[in-house]
């Protein structure tokens, strides 16, 4: 049994589960992870259950109701099984010392000590609560809604390495910039190294280009509204072919590009690199793309910007079986409580918003009075009343907006109007245990891959293994395991998961309860109604 973060025993006091035959065990194909889930007990031991139940498949505190905490308990000792409890602990564990160590922890997992270039790409969360937060622009709908912004940084590779929450106060450029300052500080990045981030067309803008130009910190990107037709064989630099697999290794997709590397015309310290691209259908597409870091061959940018769907289908992945857009907590706080932490911006002044309205109104009522006076051959007393009027009024109008204050402060503003911001606290803690136990998923998964080499079920059948119930046997020496998924294999895939399950075995992982045994893992052969019997009887197999 594992330590409670509470528990001041010494090791030699704890009760080691002994069960001597073969006991049923729900969810007992987490310990494909075993590896992994060690480390965090070393490492990150606060969120050893939280990772447990994400990784079968609970991602979030009421799904946690659906799972069984005695087998769990088990193997792992004494997890909460309260959901308010659950709620108490979140909270307890959710502070900005132990989201650097998780984040730490990630960043070592993964390995990035010699990446130099991330993904970016900020999401958007629609949030249909009660409470007036701040709207922005939500993809999803494709129009504006209340949003929470999700934004996230991925290796090249496609490992989710950080994120951050925000609402819409500070746009996304700006968010950016301080979340670069904030990433290299958690993960302890020196300053002096250049990172360069690859990033959708969203960030295009000249000042942001200028503040980068000379810094540590690079950009690549797409040129916006840029216009085709510009591509020039004669003036290629290079070409190259990239090439992607489809549904297996031997099923492969070829793609020929041609570039051609300039200074930028809109600003001569930017590489431009104008794309030719051709499809294995033949089809052929025309792109620019904008470079800030002088130092990185050409065909590496061009490579990793047309790579970006691999952090576009991870935040699909991370939606669909992580749960990373469950907003975990409701808790709040007004724009008067984080006023001291937000930087002072201007805003257009509401009587400035309600005056252009207003003239905007007038204006498209006496543009119509206009044409119809002269659509008339004859003279309209009443519409020529109606467009006096409106004269007046526009004139009016112009003379009060020349008189109105332009601006106003964007937090008092914000203050007036009540406007609230949610607490993430909790959720930017749960959804970074979210990221690495994906990352987990895919490091444990690496080479089941290889071996099965079937790229469209995969991840199907290693996570229907990785969530199977089964049987425990634990002695005071071994433990060992039988797991029973409920796909009925093929030979040949069983045969695949038996070698899978062989070289698991050969890394002798131990129980990380300080008992140093061993675990092995394999199939369960029984026939399902046999063992439905045997496991109802209570028979040892």
């Amino acid at each position: 049994m594992l330590l409670n973060k509470n528990d001041n025993r010494n090791t030699s006091e704890i009760d080691i589960k002994i069960t001597n035959n073969f006991v049923f065990c729900h969810h007992i194909g987490i310990l494909l992870f075993i590896t992994y889930l060690t480390k965090i007990c070393k490492e990150v031991p606060f969120s050893l259950q939280w990772f447990v139940t994400v990784l079968i498949g609970a991602v979030n505190i009421e799904q946690t109701k659906l799972l069984d905490f005695e087998s769990i308990n088990l193997i792992f000792g004494n997890f909460i099984k309260n959901l308010t409890l659950q709620r108490i602990q979140l909270s307890e564990i959710g502070t900005k010392e132990n989201l650097k160590k998780l984040l730490q922890f990630n960043a070592q997992i993964i390995g990035i000590e010699n990446d130099t270039k991330f993904y970016y790409d900020p999401h958007t969360k629609r949030y249909t609560g009660m409470y007036k937060i701040l709207k922005g622009w939500c993809g999803n709908l494709g129009k504006i809604a209340k949003i929470l912004n999700i934004d996230f940084f991925h290796t090249t590779k496609g490992y989710p390495l950080y994120l951050e929450h925000d609402d819409n106060y500070y746009d996304m450029r700006e968010r950016f910039l301080k979340q670069v300052e904030r990433l290299r500080e958690t993960l302890n990045i020196p300053e002096e190294k250049n990172l360069t981030f690859i990033i959708d067309r969203g960030i295009y803008k000249m000042e942001l280009f200028n503040n980068l130009i000379g810094t540590k910190n690079h950009i690549i990107t797409w040129e916006k509204d840029y216009e085709k037709g510009q591509w020039r064989e004669s003036n290629m630099t290079g070409n190259f072919t990239i090439t992607k697999y489809r549904n297996s290794s031997k099923d492969l997709l070829t793609y020929n590009i041609k570039y051609t590397e300039q200074e930028w015309s809109k600003n001569s310290k930017i590489r431009q690199l104008i794309v030719y691209a051709t499809n294995p259908k033949n089809v052929s597409i025309e792109l620019s793309i904008l470079v800030t870091n002088p130092a990185i061959p050409a065909k590496d940018c061009i490579t990793d910007m047309l790579n970006r769907w691999i952090q576009e289908n991870d935040n699909k992945y991370l939606i669909t079986h992580f749960g990373i857009d469950y907003i975990t907590s409701y808790d709040i706080f007004t724009y008067k409580e984080i006023k001291h932490i937000l930087i002072e911006k201007n805003i257009k002044s509401g009587e400035l918003k309600s005056l252009q309205n207003e003239k905007k109104n007038i204006e498209k009522e006496l543009s119509k009075y206009l044409i119809s006076e002269n659509q008339n051959k004859k003279s309209n007393k009443k519409i020529q009343q109606k467009i006096n009027f409106l004269s007046n009024e526009l004139k009016r109008i112009k003379s009060e907006i020349k008189n109105v204050y332009k601006t106003q402060s964007k937090i008092d503003y914000l203050i007036k109007q009540e406007t609230i911001k949610l607490d993430t606290c909790k959720k930017i803690t749960m959804d970074t245990i979210k990221i690495i136990a994906r990352n987990i998923f895919y490091l444990s998964i690496k080479q089941f891959i290889k071996m099965y080499d079937n790229f469209r079920d995969d991840h199907v059948i290693f996570r229907n293994l990785s969530q199977s119930h089964g049987c425990i046997m634990l002695d005071k020496e071994n433990v060992r395991v039988l797991l029973y998924p409920t796909i009925r294999y093929s030979p040949k895939i069983k045969q695949i998961i038996k070698e899978f399950l062989d070289i698991i075995n050969s890394q002798n992982n131990v129980l990380p309860d300080n008992s140093n045994r061993k675990i092995t893992i394999s199939l369960l052969e029984e026939n399902s109604i046999v063992f439905a019997i045997q496991n109802q009887l209570k028979i040892p197999f």
